[in-house]
């Protein structure tokens, strides 16, 4: 989890470290939305790329960076005075709107991401029941006996 956060906190620096250098504001918004769509792609290749040792996948580094994007998309909503002072309303929309969609389609592709491994575990626990065997673990267990109170 915390590996997600270092890596969106290193763009985050980067930009900030071009601001100090006095781009102007059209190069800064333009480095800021490269760096969203480079964070959605890091957490892309995390998600669908990387597993640890054991064959896990690394959930928590995706969650991170969703709640990174998050967190910009709902600053941006009421900015504070310097941010306004510096950059245009088209400009603080514009990646205001990126970082919400990029949040969106990594929420997207960590819930598809997640359901891919839940059915994979699932078609190996049932594969008893495909090869010809009549119960599933646990099925046995299932009754129809009625309780009466």
């Amino acid at each position: 989890m915390f590996g997600g956060y270092t890596v969106s906190l290193c763009f985050q620096y980067f930009n900030t470290w071009m601001h100090v250098f006095g781009l102007n504001p059209k190069a800064l918004v333009i480095t800021a939305n490269t760096s969203i769509v480079a964070l959605l792609l890091i957490a892309a290749y995390i998600l669908w790329g990387l597993k640890q040792g054991n064959g896990r996948h690394l959930y928590g580094s995706a969650v991170s960076m969703v709640w990174f994007l998050v967190g910009i998309a709902i600053e941006l909503q009421n900015p504070t005075q310097p941010i306004y002072n510096q950059f245009s309303d088209g400009q603080i929309m514009s990646t205001q709107i990126m970082a919400g969609l990029a949040s969106t389609l990594l929420s997207s592709l960590m819930a598809v991401r997640m359901i891919k491994t839940i059915i994979k575990k699932n078609m190996w626990n049932c594969m008893g029941a495909c090869q010809g065997n009549d119960s599933v673990d646990g099925e046995e267990d299932i009754t129809t006996d009625y309780v009466h109170a």
